[in-house]
């Protein structure tokens, strides 16, 4: 998570493919993050047992995290 942090702030990331639970926590602060350096993401998971935190859950990435848990396919 630190990594990815760092990443956030010092690199130029065009997109990101972001698994909800990276060792354990989960990772909507570096959603925030990379929301607010305006780049586009995508969530993933393998668990089922996981919530859009409120703040997020009007995005566009939210909507298309949800319908892809739900077994949709993603545009």
């Amino acid at each position: 998570m630190a990594a990815a942090r760092r990443l956030i702030a010092s690199e130029k990331i065009h997109a990101a493919l972001v698994d909800v639970h990276i060792l354990g926590e989960r990772v909507f602060p570096l959603c925030e993050a990379l929301a607010g350096n305006n780049v586009p993401f995508a969530l993933t998971s393998g668990y089922a047992d996981w919530n859009m935190p409120e703040k997020m859950a009007g995005s566009a990435a939210a909507a298309e995290a949800l319908y892809a848990r739900r077994g949709g396919r993603g545009a």
